[in-house]
């Protein structure tokens, strides 16, 4: 077999052996019996562990056949685990054999279905190719059909022999999304999750153990069981900045010829929730990052500042079930005290980005029912002293029947060079030009946070 076949071997192995994590199928019925093919789900690409079983009726030389899926690129395909047979070579149905340890083939090698000018393309996999005509519309490629390979193998004795053959096709795909509901105290939300299995293959995986594993197998194929054996064993990958996405079991199922579904949460998990709400009145146009204040008396305060609140929820990720939980679409549901439901925002949830985070994040919008007002108590100007003081009063009506934490953000816009004289409640620095305070606000109530920013500039030169 070729090396990335090698490689490929490898990669399946490894790949299988570490995936772990509860899973819940979606279809009534025991759960269908395993048959010892594997499948590892990526993004771009499966990996297929297609155990095959074959008759050999006499002992000897055998040249027995199987199907596998479509899209298989032969040269590609390795052999695992066969047992007392002994396979020196497979090719597809009146191609040339592909010898183990030969060289892969490349683009233009019949096996490809698109050879040069002087090759012969009746081995290829699809069947030959018609000659080209410039001036007629293509038609539709159709659907690859699954592939027909013959082996050239030795047994001991005539029998029942089991092997398996591991390929990569992109006819078996996947996308997975969640459900997530709350109350309006949103406080905790119920999670419910499930992978959407499509297989185009033309066969069926009967009892295959699935894993799904969130990342490209693309071009890094060679390299996918380094990284995957580093990750299983607890090694660091030799770049610190990145965070190999973990293989997530999803058991053994029934992959037919469509869509099977596979619950990623079991019945009734549960994660905590945390609203957001931040008031930013002003944002950063206004910013000016020289030392020398902007003196407009107007400037921040005319026109009067916007009263919304934005609203984002943090939904916490359990650190043992989430793991591997490959990333999706979210939708935030809302369950009313009368019963009713109410889709609150749509998102996203356990993306590569945020592999390493402790919690997704879904932006709802403006909150309802909660409104800030932002209003400057007193503005002074001291040219002789080279000040300018500023006194802010920052309001948060919450009409909600529960408390609410809002996180206000105010921007010292006016110049680099500021210090606050005076806060009602702590500040926290978020940027060179911009702080951070927190306030609680009880249920249909109105709190109030005061702050002074004092700014200065030197004599000019």
């Amino acid at each position: 077999m070729s090396g990335r076949g090698l490689a490929l071997a490898t990669a399946a192995i490894v790949a299988t052996a570490c995936g772990a994590g509860p899973h819940t199928h979606t279809r009534g019925g025991p759960p269908p019996a395993a048959t010892g093919t594997a499948i590892t789900l990526y993004r771009d690409l499966a990996l297929i562990q297609q155990r095959i079983e074959v008759d050999v009726p006499t002992a000897g030389a055998a040249t027995p056949t199987a199907i596998l899926g479509a899209g298989v690129t032969l040269s590609e395909v390795a052999i695992l685990d066969q047992g007392e047979l002994v396979t020196t070579a497979l090719h597809a149905a009146d191609a040339a054999p592909v010898r183990a340890g030969a060289a892969a083939a490349e683009p233009g090698d019949p096996i490809f279905g698109a050879g040069g000018d002087d090759e012969d393309d009746s081995g290829s996999l699809y069947g030959p190719l018609p000659p080209p005509d410039a001036d007629a519309t293509p038609a539709p490629a159709p659907a690859p059909a699954p592939v027909k390979v013959q082996l050239e193998a030795t047994a001991p004795h005539a029998g029942h022999y089991a092997l398996t053959l591991a390929y990569v096709t992109d006819r078996v795909t996947w996308d997975a999304a969640y459900t997530m509901t709350t109350t309006p105290e949103r406080s905790l939300v119920d999670a419910r999750g499930a992978i959407a299995i499509r297989n185009g293959a033309g066969i069926a995986f009967p009892g295959a153990h699935v894993t799904v594993v969130d990342e490209a197998l693309g071009t890094q194929r060679d390299h996918l069981a380094e990284r995957i054996s580093a990750t299983a064993t607890g090694h660091k990958p030799d770049d610190p900045d990145t965070h190999p996405a973990r293989p997530h079991d999803l058991g053994v199922l029934d992959l037919g010829d469509g869509e099977v579904r596979a619950e990623l949460y079991p019945p009734g998990a549960t994660r905590a929730l945390r609203s957001v709400l931040v008031y930013d009145p002003v944002g950063t146009k206004l910013d000016n990052p020289a030392p020398l204040a902007v003196r407009d008396e107007n400037l921040g305060v005319t026109p009067p500042a916007p009263t919304r609140v934005t609203e984002s929820v943090e939904i916490v990720r359990d650190a043992t079930r989430d793991l591997g939980l490959p990333g999706g679409g979210a939708r935030l549901i809302e369950r009313r005290p009368d019963g009713s439901l109410a889709v609150l925002a749509d998102g996203r949830m356990f993306d590569s980005p945020t592999r390493v985070a402790t919690f997704d994040t879904i932006a709802l919008g403006v909150a309802r029912d909660v409104l800030g007002h932002r209003a400057r108590r007193d503005f002074n100007l001291d040219d002789d002293r080279r000040r300018l003081t500023e006194d802010f009063a920052i309001e948060v009506d919450n009409q909600r029947a529960h408390p609410v934490q809002v996180v206000m953000l105010e921007h010292m816009y006016r110049s680099a060079n500021w210090a606050l004289g005076f806060n009602s409640v702590p500040a926290e620095l978020d940027g060179t030009q911009e702080i951070s305070m927190r306030t609680e606000v009880p249920a249909n109530s109105k709190a109030q946070v005061l702050y002074v920013v004092v700014y200065w500039w030197d004599e000019p030169k």
